[in-house]
């Protein structure tokens, strides 16, 4: 993946300027409340550019799905609202929807008003049960980067227009969680079919039209105007400009250029915030994982893993880095997983047990190995030099490869690292599961472990709430002292900053749905003050 620099960043915010009028900051004291109002431009940042085409069913980069988000929409949706702690699902194209008692068999039944958009060869037709039988075909078909979450899907079938029926082989618990994954989006058959090219040309039925982009500089959208879903979106206009420096997004928000956006530095955001023109929420994203490709010694030793996990002061690198921190398991706690106060029961720093580790797996001299880490926000290298400063103390001699988003994503599908520290943002406790699942394609540090994938079975197969937090956290439990593929360390939060001139509804600090930017269309329910 090509690397962006300042240029890049220039190049951007030269589009904008020529192509777009942002809604100027409010003065300072102000704030968007009130009534809803309608028009404006909600200019988003991403940091990193997404290779390859937009077409979902074939360009697995999991940036993807955050730039076409708000073109599509899904048949049900995650509930953003700032009271949500965890998981709610809430209606999305289907209005309404039955579950057998059973558990076998989903019945969705569509919103009337929903139509594509109004381009050529769709020309704004109606969806239809039709669209939604022929998509998810596609997506198990193609073996898309969500196929794996309906394996168990026997048939899916159109009853009528407006009405389609999923019958499974067993109960899958996390059903309408993962319909409401992107990018499980809704499209035209005609887009299945080849009528367009589904890689150059988004046709859904979102809340806004993808215009023209470039995949390094900028994404256009406007307001779709036979959205229906009433008198929504607000904005008319939404962009999402992609700005890989960190150090270049604190300038574009103070001059206008951007008016939503992630800022890393908790220097900037107080900076910003102070001037009475800006906001800010700090809401969690999920965990920094430490992964371990155990396909080679000495990796391949649990003594050696947990070696690993004692050798390094957490909480002291979490105090010391980031102030407000949290530990946090291979599972958040949020969503079944264990608690802080386990985690350290069962994982505690002793180096001098991590240095008898590795002494009985043959290591008593250490040895050198790399690790690859994911430059996402402010504090990424900061960490990753202190985890090489621990474990330089038990002999291990770490070496640091600094990449962006794109290239890390990459590296890791390939298996190109010994260690791996990133990232690891996803809304439900069985799409964290299923990373270690035996079988399934982000299974990146290879774990194959027969009881593993029993209680993925277990929890997917549960359809008492109660009892799947208990197979999480018995999962998380064996995880953390019968497996360690995969280190947790803290559990990372974004702080989104916004123009006092934009509504934003989305402030809640807990659940971990909202603060992630392709999941819920959250900016549909934004709007500027004019």
């Amino acid at each position: 993946m090509k690397r962006l620099g300042l240029a890049a960043v220039a190049v951007a915010l030269a589009l904008v300027a020529a192509g777009c009028t942002p809604t100027a900051p409010e003065p300072a004291g102000t704030a968007a409340s009130g009534e809803p109002q309608s028009g404006g431009t909600i200019l988003a940042v991403q940091r990193y550019a997404v290779p390859g085409g937009i077409d979902f069913l074939t360009n697995h980069d999991r940036g993807l799905p955050n730039m076409i988000a708000q073109g599509y929409s899904t048949l049900v949706d995650f509930d953003a609202d700032a009271d949500v702690v965890g998981v709610k699902i809430t209606p999305d194209l289907a209005e309404d929807w039955d579950i057998s008692d059973d558990g076998l068999v989903y019945t969705f039944h569509l919103d009337p008003d929903a139509r594509f958009h109004d381009i050529p060869p769709v020309n704004g037709r109606p969806v239809t049960a039709e669209d939604v039988v022929a998509t998810f075909e596609a997506i198990i078909r193609e073996n898309a980067i969500t196929a794996y979450q309906f394996t168990v899907v026997e048939s899916i079938e159109a009853i009528d227009d407006r009405t389609v029926e999923f019958r499974l082989s067993e109960p899958m618990s996390p059903m309408l969680e993962n319909l409401a994954m992107s990018p499980n989006y809704i499209v035209p058959i005609e887009g299945i079919e080849g009528d367009y090219d589904m890689d150059s040309t988004l046709i859904g039925s979102g809340p806004f039209i993808l215009r023209d982009f470039d995949p390094e500089s900028i994404w256009r959208f406007e307001r779709n105007p036979d959205y229906f879903k009433d008198d929504l979106p607000f904005a008319d206009e939404f962009n999402i400009l992609i700005i890989p420096d960190g150090a270049a997004i604190p300038p574009a928000l103070r001059s206008g250029q951007v008016n939503y956006s992630p800022v890393a530095q908790r220097a900037d955001v107080d900076a910003l915030v102070k001037t009475g023109r800006f906001e800010s929420v700090n809401q969690p994203l999920g965990p920094e994982l430490l992964f371990i490709n155990t396909a080679a010694a000495p990796f391949d030793d649990i003594r050696v893993r947990k070696a690993i996990a004692q050798a390094i002061d957490w909480d002291g690198m979490g105090s010391a880095i980031r102030g407000d921190y949290k530990l946090t398991s291979v599972i958040p706690p949020q969503l079944g997983g264990m608690s802080e106060d386990e985690l350290r029961r069962v994982r505690p720093y002793d180096p001098d047990s991590a240095q008898q580790l590795l002494a009985e797996a043959g290591y008593p001299d250490g040895f050198s190995a790399t690790m690859v880490v994911q430059q996402f926000d402010g504090y990424d290298v900061s960490e990753a030099e202190w985890i090489a400063e621990d474990l330089k103390k038990i002999g291990i001699d770490l070496q640091l490869e600094l990449v962006d988003s794109g290239t890390y994503n990459a590296r890791q599908q390939s298996g190109e690292f010994e260690l791996m520290r990133g990232l690891r943002t996803v809304p439900t406790a069985d799409r964290y599961m299923n990373d270690y699942l035996s079988t399934s394609g982000s299974n990146f540090s290879k774990v194959d472990d027969p009881k593993i994938d029993e209680l993925i079975q277990a929890y997917r197969s549960e359809l008492d709430q109660e009892r799947r937090n208990e197979i999480a956290s018995e999962f998380t439990t064996y995880f953390e002292t019968e497996v360690l593929h995969v280190i947790a360390g803290p559990m990372t939060s974004q702080t989104w900053v916004w123009s006092t001139g934009v509504h934003n509804p989305y402030t809640s600090n807990d659940g971990l749905a909202p603060s992630v930017f392709g999941y819920g269309n959250i900016f549909e329910q934004m709007w500027l003050v004019q």
